[in-house]
């Protein structure tokens, strides 16, 4: 999943018919916050509505400055 800096998803793999954001999640923040590639902790998918274990880190312009946050969740599931 490819999201803004305001938290709306861009693109997705996983088709999403209701207006999504992942401003208010621990590892969108933090990625923000560091600028770094952050573990987040178990969460539910918003788009699955499934266990999950979010990775996320941060999509950088060509200045350096980051442009957005690529997310991927890992299913529990799967694990």
């Amino acid at each position: 999943n490819l999201v803004g800096l305001d938290g709306r998803s861009i693109c997705s793999a996983v088709p999403v018919t209701a207006e999504v954001s992942a401003a208010g999640r621990p590892h969108f923040a933090a990625v923000l916050a560091s600028g770094e590639f952050e573990i987040g902790d178990y969460a539910v998918g918003i788009g699955t509505a499934r266990g999950s274990l979010h990775i996320a880190g941060p999509m950088r312009g060509d200045d350096g400055a980051i442009r957005g946050v690529v997310v991927v969740a890992l299913s529990l599931d799967w694990l």
